[in-house]
């Protein structure tokens, strides 16, 4: 019996965070399932996801649930992507798993694009192939202009001195004005940073003691990873 298999994608740990993009890509998938598919016997199988993973850094094999995805594919079962660009960046890369897949005899279908392949079909399948090239080749040209543009930006950050991105440093903090962003000293933590300095350097202190030492006095300033947990003594190394 055919299966049905999904992939989704999103590039950034702030599009996992929101899940809206994930829950887009999973709903639409589930919904051709459900419409097209349950009615030919085909049984669901699994969603594979590729979260915070740029397309155009890394092909389709090279990410885990990209690979995973892929062996999970026998002859007659359907792939079913939300999104054409949620697969390839790379035009090679697309070209090149597609051609794998219709060799084996894979059901593949981009939410995306009008047009359902018939493996069986050779002269549609040559016709899907080069739309979905072209499409394939919008999307690398795309994302290098995507890439281009944000490093133009950073480059006029840079030259203005002003922070590119992320979280302040440890003993700073980020004061936003309308466009601006630029780290300021924090003195709380700056002084907690000092008192750890003080008892490795001078009081010749472990920095698991110093851990231990801050917890028992209740020293409760945030780390580097936002939180106020010194049982974890690499904190401390951090701040030292």
């Amino acid at each position: 019996m055919s299966k049905c298999v999904g992939y989704a994608r999103v590039s950034t740990p702030r599009q996992v965070k929101s899940g809206l993009g994930l829950d887009s890509q999973e709903k639409q998938i589930r919904e051709f399932y459900e419409h097209s598919l349950v009615s030919r016997n085909v049984v669901w199988h699994h969603l594979f996801v590729d979260p915070a993973v740029a397309a155009s850094k890394k092909r389709f094999l090279g990410r885990p649930q990209g690979y995973a995805c892929h062996e999970s594919l026998e002859k007659g079962d359907w792939l079913v992507i939300a999104k054409c660009d949620r697969a390839f960046r790379d035009n090679a890369d697309q070209a090149k798993m597609i051609d794998i897949w219709l060799k084996e005899g894979i059901n593949i279908r981009f939410l995306d694009f009008p047009v359902q392949l018939d493996v069986d079909d050779k002269m549609q399948a040559t016709f899907y192939q080069m739309i979905l090239m072209l499409m394939g080749f919008l999307g690398q040209i795309e994302s290098q202009r995507m890439g281009q543009r944000i490093k133009d930006v950073n480059e006029i950050k840079r030259a203005q001195g002003r922070r590119i991105a992320g979280p302040a440093k440890l003993g700073f903090k980020l004061v936003c004005a309308p466009g601006k962003r630029k780290e300021v000293l924090d003195e709380e933590p700056m002084k907690l940073m000092r008192y750890i300095y003080r008892l490795k350097a001078i009081d010749g202190m472990r920095f698991k003691e110093i851990s231990m030492h801050l917890i028992k006095n209740r020293l409760h300033y945030k780390t580097r990873n936002g939180t106020y947990d010194w049982y974890n003594y690499a904190n401390v190394r951090c701040a030292y």
